[in-house]
């Protein structure tokens, strides 16, 4: 029997939403739930790439029309170390907060915007 090695892909991302009416979320920094909306972006890194990807379909997934909300705008490759993974969000996040209110990882009303965020992220990685 062959034991077989699932490499975790790392990755940094910007993910939007397309729902109808707001959505509750709950981040590990901030303990309130609050609503994001198809106005907003979500920017973060990840590990895991496809354990991610999984969870922002699990979140937002509509039960009624069984699809998820979440729309995965880009992704970027990043071989850093989660230090350093933290230390370009940082980055990115102290950059947007020069422009929009940041509801812990989701940039509030920022959907218009998404070419200039997309822009910095990139520029940023």
């Amino acid at each position: 029997m062959t034991e077989e090695i699932i490499e975790k892909v790392k990755k940094f991302y910007l993910y939007g939403f397309d729902m109808l009416t707001p959505m509750g979320n709950r981040t590990k920094s901030e303990p309130d739930d609050y609503d994001v909306t198809n106005k907003d972006l979500r920017f973060g890194f990840t590990e895991d790439w496809e354990g991610r990807k999984k969870q922002f379909d699990d979140v937002y997934k509509c039960k009624r029309h069984n699809k998820s909300h979440a729309i995965l705008l880009r992704a970027w490759d990043t071989d850093l170390d989660r230090k350093g993974m933290m230390e370009i969000k940082k980055a990115v996040k102290d950059e947007l907060k020069k422009d929009f209110v940041l509801k812990g990882d989701t940039i509030d009303d920022s959907v218009d915007q998404k070419d200039r965020i997309i822009l910095l992220v990139g520029n940023t990685v």
